[in-house]
């Protein structure tokens, strides 16, 4: 497989999420990390370093997370 990514800051570039970026999401999120994985089909350590940070910054607990992702798929967004 190929892949080609543009960024705009430099943790962006890095699609592997860090153990430590991981560890931090899980210690934040751990209550919605099974509901994750029956609505998406992975799990936390599947997602990319800037998603991962983008959860986690975005300083929203986790029934907001969750709801606002239901809340996009029901407008037809993904």
């Amino acid at each position: 497989m190929a892949a080609t990514t543009l960024t705009g800051k430099n943790y962006s570039s890095v699609l592997a999420i860090k153990d430590e970026t991981l560890a931090e999401l899980r210690r934040n999120h751990e209550e919605i990390e099974e509901w994750w994985i029956i609505f998406f089909g992975y799990d936390f350590s599947r997602l990319t370093e800037s998603e991962a940070r983008y959860i986690i910054n975005s300083k929203k607990d986790a029934n907001e997370i969750r709801d606002r992702i239901i809340a996009e798929r029901q407008k037809g967004f993904f």
